[in-house]
């Protein structure tokens, strides 16, 4: 699917408020409601919107401690490869993001932890305990100064 310069300002304003009204981005992009709701099922259907999501503050449910973790695959007769370690380590509730990468790891983890306790336990006693996987390093995040919802870079350069 080609997007013309309405369906990029439809996705720009759905990525700063996916709430936004259909009678707001009216105003805005100067489109009929009906027109704007048939490019918004569009861009569903064709796999450019693939959901809504709650911004949620994680001081407020208690955890606050982001942490990112690089994994050394260790192989194995039980794990072959490793995509099989990356997807039984994606399992865990807290690990929000899971990257198979290059360089000195194989994998990189974006977890939330309650404190750096709860973490340790984590790292120590649940992670090392999934088959493939060899050495850590863990980087405690002590700030965010910005997160990926914050700025729709893609959509507002493609926009231009």
């Amino acid at each position: 699917m080609e997007l013309d310069i309405y369906d990029k300002k439809i996705l720009a304003f759905l990525r700063k408020d996916s709430q936004m009204t259909l009678k707001d981005m009216e105003d805005k992009i100067k489109l009929k409601i009906s027109t704007i709701h048939n490019r918004i099922k569009k861009l569903e259907q064709n796999g450019i919107i693939n959901g809504y999501m709650a911004v949620i503050d994680y001081n407020a449910i208690d955890f606050p401690l982001v942490a990112h973790i690089m994994v050394s695959f260790e192989k194995s007769e039980n794990t072959p490869d490793q995509l099989i370690v990356a997807e039984n380590i994606s399992k865990f509730e807290r690990v929000e993001e899971v990257h198979i990468i290059a360089g000195e790891f194989d994998i990189l983890l974006k977890v939330r932890a309650k404190h750096i306790e709860d973490l340790g336990i984590f790292v120590t006693k649940e992670l090392k305990e999934v088959n493939g996987v060899g050495g850590t390093r863990t980087l405690v995040s002590l700030s965010n100064v910005k997160q990926y919802y914050n700025e729709p870079f893609i959509t507002d350069l493609v926009a231009k």
